[in-house]
C-alpha cells in the first residue's frame, strides 16, 4: 500500500466547503472512495506569500463566502517579529499592526471569529482591554465610547463578529445603562437590535452571547442577527437560540415547523454553528 506524507499545514476547498489541516504522520491510500467523497483544491499553503506577507501558520479558522471565495486567519513571521493575520487567498485583507487612519492600527486580535463578507471585506475583534473592540478593512473602527443608536459602548466586546455585504458590522458588547450596571446588548454599527430585559418571540432575554465561541453568532441577508440567550446552566432561564427578525427556540419548547416540528427540544449547545 502506498503512504502520503504531508508535513504542513493547508487550507483546501471542496463545493461549498473550507477545511484547513496539519498532518504529519503517513496516511494510507484511500482503496475506495466514499459515496461522499469530495476532491478537494488546495488554495493555500504555509510557505505561500500572499498580498505579501508570509503564511507562516494557518489557524484552522476558514470562512467561504457567496462567491466561492476563501478567506482564513494565521500568522505571518516568527517569535517577536510575528503577527496575526487575515488573508483571502489573493490578498491580504487585515494584519496586526496595520494603519487604518487616524492613528489606528489593527491590535491583537482573535483568530477564530474573524467575519468575511460577498464583497471580499474581513473584521475582527481586538480584544485586550486596552484594544477592544471591532477592526474592519474598509477602515471601520468600534470601540468602547463609540455611540450607536442613543446608546454609548462602554467594552466588554463578545469575541464574535458579523459583516453583511455593505460593510455594517454586527456585534455584542456592554452599554452602561445605570451606574456600575453593564447591559448586553446586540449591535449593528448603526442600531441597537436586542439588549437584555428585551423578549423576543417569547423568550425574555437574560444573559446574550456564548463567551466568543466561534460560530454562535450570525446575519441573514436581511440584516437580522442570530445569537444565545445563554444563562450557563440556570433552570429558571434555558438556553435559546433568538433571531432580532422576532423568533426564538428555547429548551424545553416544541419545533415549530419543519421535519421535527411538535418534537421538544431538549438541550441547545452554545457552540453550535447557527448560519
Amino acid at each position: 500500500m502506498h503512504e502520503i506524507r504531508v508535513r504542513s499545514c493547508y487550507l483546501a476547498v471542496a463545493s461549498l466547503f473550507a477545511l484547513t489541516a496539519c498532518l504529519g504522520s503517513a496516511l494510507p491510500a484511500v482503496a475506495q472512495p466514499s459515496p461522499f467523497f469530495y476532491e478537494f483544491e488546495i488554495v493555500a499553503q504555509e510557505g505561500d506569500t500572499i498580498g505579501g506577507r508570509s503564511v507562516d501558520f494557518i489557524s484552522g479558522a476558514a470562512l467561504i463566502n457567496d462567491n466561492r471565495e476563501v478567506a482564513f486567519s494565521g500568522g505571518s513571521g516568527n517569535g517577536p517579529d510575528g503577527v496575526l493575520a487575515v488573508w483571502s487567498t489573493t490578498d491580504l485583507l487585515l494584519v496586526q499592526g496595520q494603519d487604518l487612519g487616524g492613528g489606528v492600527t489593527v491590535p491583537e486580535f482573535t483568530l477564530a471569529t474573524f467575519a468575511f463578507n460577498d464583497a471580499g471585506e474581513a473584521a475582527v475583534t481586538g480584544f485586550s482591554p486596552q484594544d477592544e473592540g471591532i477592526y474592519t478593512s474598509t477602515g471601520t473602527v468600534i470601540a468602547p465610547g463609540s455611540m450607536i443608536g442613543g446608546d454609548t459602548i462602554s467594552g466588554n466586546f463578545d469575541r464574535n463578529v458579523a459583516l453583511a455585504d455593505d460593510g455594517t458590522a454586527f456585534f455584542i458588547a456592554d452599554v452602561e445603562t445605570a451606574p456600575d450596571v453593564f447591559t448586553t446588548t446586540v449591535f449593528s454599527s448603526t442600531a441597537v437590535l436586542a439588549q437584555e430585559g428585551d423578549t423576543i418571540g417569547g423568550v425574555t432575554l437574560t444573559d446574550i452571547g456564548s463567551g466568543g465561541i466561534s460560530g454562535s453568532f450570525g446575519i441573514d441577508d436581511a440584516g437580522n442577527a442570530v445569537f444565545f440567550n445563554n444563562p450557563r446552566g440556570s433552570t429558571s432561564s434555558p438556553t435559546a437560540v433568538v433571531s432580532t427578525a422576532g423568533f426564538a427556540l428555547e429548551e424545553g419548547s416544541a419545533f415549530p415547523s419543519g421535519p421535527l416540528a411538535g418534537q421538544t427540544i431538549d438541550e441547545i449547545n452554545n457552540s453550535t454553528y447557527l448560519l
